[in-house]
């Protein structure tokens, strides 16, 4: 009787309701039972209790501060540049922040890196590489390892001449095969030290400046639609063409209702215009955008097109485009 009546108080200390986070009673005998939730709006639990509500409002998780981990030891081993990334938490409604770009001179060539502290090298794909320099790489054993522990193996590096305003140094460039943004890594930080104050005035003024364009161009940079004025079009029909007039095609009932908006908004902006009757009607093709809007396309393959006189102008062939080239030696695709 004992064991019984101590397993029963221990059980009754134990109870959590799941609808109101008490302790004094299971989830079954809750009063907010039926109640709604004044978070995400359903029912049977209270927004104390809510796991959206306690989702949205958690505190991220401080990012761990990245390691760069230089294996030593063997000379046979092969070294590793290893990034760890914990803990890291994402944000979707925070606005995607735009790189920061250093301008300095690679072997006397004007060259543009991404900044970047987490990464442990120097990084610039061959393709660029062989831009501003011809000089001739080495083979290296480095491997590089993504915060994934996908290894990205690095091809070739080489020493190269750096200018950065007063500051000239050798250091080492490490090339890949793929097609990647040329970095700026930790390892050239430490021998150049940036204009932080001019960087950020940079970036400062280059802002400024665009929107000094935006507004200086409003006219033609806003999201109104444009006109062409001082041009008349026109299209020419064969002789004796009778009008065709073809019936309305069916809309599906998913998009009724989002092709009427997009016909409204086309006739408020003045792009279309009602009209009571007409000789010719061509039916209309709705096409659904990737945000899920609407764009109306009119199929006049079957009526107006059929009978327009189109200047035909001969194209030239892939033998007479060649031919033309024969005796030039600077070619550029």
């Amino acid at each position: 009787m004992d064991k019984k009546s101590n397993f029963t108080k221990n059980r009754k200390k134990t109870l959590y309701c799941s609808r109101c986070t008490g302790t004094n009673h299971a989830k079954e005998n809750c009063r907010f039972i039926s109640s709604k939730c004044n978070f995400c709006g359903k029912i049977e639990h209270i927004k104390q209790a809510c796991f959206a509500s306690k989702k949205a409002n958690a505190k991220p998780v401080k990012q761990k501060q990245a390691t760069l981990l230089d294996e030593v030891g063997d000379k046979n081993r092969i070294p590793q540049y290893e990034l760890k990334i914990q803990d890291c938490v994402l944000h979707e409604e925070e606005p995607k922040r735009p790189p920061i770009m250093i301008n300095l001179m690679i072997e006397n060539k004007s060259c543009s890196m991404e900044l970047d502290t987490g990464g442990a090298v120097s990084v610039m794909s061959i393709r660029n590489f062989r831009k501003i320099s011809n000089k001739q790489i080495r083979p290296t054993r480095i491997v590089f390892k993504t915060y994934k522990r996908d290894s990205l193996i690095l091809l070739l590096y080489v020493t190269v001449g750096v200018q950065y305003k007063n500051q000239k140094v050798n250091l080492n460039l490490y090339i890949v095969k793929e097609n990647l943004d040329t970095i700026l890594g930790r390892e050239w930080l430490y021998k150049i030290h940036l204009d932080w104050p001019a960087i950020k005035a940079i970036r400062a003024k280059t802002e400024q400046n665009l929107n000094n364009l935006l507004r200086e161009y409003k006219d033609i940079l806003d999201d109104k639609l444009g006109e062409i004025s001082n041009y008349e079009a026109k299209l020419k029909l064969r002789p004796g063409v009778k009008p065709i007039f073809c019936r309305v095609r069916t809309v599906p009932f998913a998009l009724k209702g989002r092709v009427e908006n997009e016909i409204d908004r086309l006739e408020r902006e003045g792009i279309i215009e009602k009209v009571e009757s007409s000789e010719w009607a061509t039916p209309v093709v709705p096409v659904v955008k990737t945000d899920g809007s609407i764009r109306l396309c009119a199929d006049y393959s079957i009526t107006l097109n059929l009978n327009l006189i189109v200047p035909q102008h001969p194209l030239p062939r892939l033998e007479e485009i060649f031919g033309s080239l024969n005796g030039e030696n600077n070619l550029q695709n």
